[in-house]
């Protein structure tokens, strides 16, 4: 389920949990947060079916970015941040990325990225980099009404590359709404693992 289903019942329930920190987001939190996000973007153009890329550490942040593609019908891939600059520029411009968001603490791979991804025309950064948009500002002026309509985006992978460069992935988008039917995948789980609102993933 999407979060807004958690928030409307219960948005102060935490969503995620950082061990390390004690933070906690709450539902309430990542739906505010993610519609913003995914207002940030439509403002700047991007309409379903462009893709956007994600280069980060393990941060709570990557759910937001995450709910913000798939509420936005957007392909989002993400980068893994063990990859040398030229190796995530490709995967960057290979899935046509127009928008890319990064974490600063990745900061030589993230601002290595942007002389080589001249087709990216949406940067943010959370943690603050040289030629990237802050984050922060671009949630806090967008605004927190879900557009009327969610049109469910997807992920699209990349395989590992054994045997050449890696290979994209993309599903086809079917136009469903997010709001109006589970994902297929969540579906599955719930059925096949008993996943339910008390449902804990580590």
């Amino acid at each position: 389920m999407y979060p807004g289903v958690h928030a409307s019942a219960e948005p102060d329930k935490p969503a995620v949990l950082t061990a390390r920190t004690g933070a906690v987001l709450t539902y309430g939190q990542l739906e505010e947060r993610s519609v913003r996000l995914a207002n940030r973007l439509r403002g700047a153009g991007l309409r379903p079916g462009d893709h956007l890329a994600l280069l980060s550490d393990n941060d709570p942040r990557c759910l937001e970015v995450y709910w913000a593609a798939l509420r936005s019908g957007l392909y989002i891939t993400a980068v893994n941040s063990h990859l040398t600059p030229d190796e995530a520029a490709y995967i960057v411009r290979d899935c046509g990325a127009r928008a890319l968001i990064v974490s600063a603490a990745l900061p030589e791979v993230a601002t290595a990225l942007v002389p080589r991804t001249p087709g990216v025309r949406v940067r943010l950064a959370y943690g603050g980099l040289p030629g990237h948009d802050d984050y922060e500002e671009a949630l806090a002026g967008s605004s927190p009404r879900p557009p009327a309509r969610q049109p469910r985006g997807a992920d699209m992978l990349y395989s590992s590359g054994t045997t050449g460069r890696p290979k994209g992935i993309q599903p086809p988008l079917l136009g469903e709404d997010l709001t109006e039917s589970a994902s297929p995948l969540v579906t599955l789980f719930c059925a096949l693992y008993g996943f339910d609102p008390s449902t804990v993933y580590l």
